[in-house]
């Protein structure tokens, strides 16, 4: 995992020399982690009595890092239409042996009560507090087990993600750590039938203005908005990037969704 995190490092001091995007100042980008022997020790040792996992000290070097966190926005730009914007930090220590995020338990979808009591995040995308409950990478706490199931959590849906640790940082690398980019991710089906039972009054997009008769709407639409808007915004935010993969993807689900809107 190592490359991985120098390549998350690189993509926020990518991120910061972007002149078309503004750093928030809530951000920490290093260039470098810096954390002492007998920290990390501690933190070796902490995991493996109460998480069951026995990491190696080079893991743990790279699994120790929380302090790396980046929340990014489009500037004024005439090109760019909608409200794109970013950001990642990572809770590691906190998904495996800390307490559950108290808005983890809400449950408009009525996921079983087992899957809502494990689910812990380890990624945040949106680092700004009144934005804890979107976009964030869940770990399914199993004692002693590791790589962890990931869940993809939103304002209440639970969506499971075919990755592991590695390829989920792969993905938000390529992504630019973009607002919602984990739903090019994951499975199409799931997304559609998570959004189709969720209403807008519990899970408001940024780029979907909505009158107050439409709060109960179904989000499956609005979120379709949301993603053509991110597709199409990435390759003039980033020109150097390939994001050929995410406007394959939203093509595929387009495919899909048509049948039920």
């Amino acid at each position: 995992m190592e490359h991985l995190f120098k390549k998350l490092v690189a993509l926020s001091n990518e991120l910061s020399s972007n002149d078309l995007i503004e750093i928030h100042k809530e951000s920490s980008v290093p260039q470098e982690f810096g954390l002492t022997d007998r920290f990390l020790q501690r933190y070796q040792k902490k995991i493996a009595d109460e998480a069951g996992i026995e990491f190696d000290y080079d893991t743990i070097k790279l699994l120790g890092p929380t302090s790396l966190s980046v929340k990014w926005d489009t500037k004024r730009n005439p090109n760019i239409k909608g409200n794109v914007g970013g950001g990642t930090n990572f809770l590691l220590y906190s998904a495996l042996c800390g307490a559950q995020d108290e808005w983890l338990r809400e449950n408009p979808l009525n996921h079983s009560q087992e899957l809502v009591e494990n689910l812990y995040a380890f990624n945040n995308s949106e680092i700004r507090s009144h934005m804890s409950q979107r976009g964030r990478g869940c770990f399914y706490r199993t004692h002693g087990k590791w790589p962890l199931d990931i869940y993809f959590f939103d304002d209440g849906l639970r969506i499971k993600m075919d990755m592991k640790p590695e390829e989920y940082i792969q993905a938000l690398i390529d992504s630019c750590a973009v607002s919602y980019w984990q739903y090019f991710y994951v499975d199409i089906d799931e997304l559609i039938q998570q959004n189709k039972q969720m209403i807008l009054r519990n899970g408001i997009l940024v780029n979907c203005p909505i009158e107050d008769e439409d709060l109960n709407s179904p989000r499956l639409s609005y979120l379709i908005t949301e993603l053509d808007i991110i597709a199409k915004n990435l390759p003039l935010i980033f020109p150097e990037k390939d994001f050929s993969y995410h406007q394959n993807r939203l093509a595929q689900i387009k495919e899909k969704v048509k049948f039920y809107l």
